[in-house]
């Protein structure tokens, strides 16, 4: 009987120690494809010249201090123009925020639940 019980905790102890090797080894795997993928966004820097008055560089304001929490009609015309920009000529006909009839989120939600249940 003791042997069966110092069987079975050796077993689960070794299962354990398995399981969390293997988890620090994908977590060492994630970073190292995260920090390849970040040093390959960078665009490589170019050397500058050596210059006896070097120019200053330009402030850049920052986005999110002056970012509004309500879309004005400046901000829809810029969106706009930008769409227009990538996408090419179109034709906005409405901008407003989207919203969904009542029943859709009760629809979904029942559909959901009965997900849940085995099919006969």
């Amino acid at each position: 009987m003791k042997a069966m019980i110092v069987a079975s905790l050796t077993q689960a102890f070794y299962s354990f120690a398995l399981m969390a090797f293997i988890a620090v080894m994908c977590a060492g795997v994630i970073k190292l494809i995260v920090t390849v993928l970040a040093r390959s966004a960078q665009p490589a820097q170019p050397k500058p010249a050596a210059s006896a008055n070097p120019a200053p560089a330009p402030s850049v304001a920052s986005a999110t201090a002056a970012a509004p929490d309500v879309i004005t009609d400046e901000l829809a015309i810029i969106i706009a123009a930008a769409c227009d920009a990538v996408i090419g000529a179109h034709r906005i006909v409405y901008v407003a925020e989207a919203s969904r009839p009542a029943n859709w989120t009760s629809e979904m939600r029942a559909r959901h639940h009965l997900s849940h249940f085995p099919h006969r």
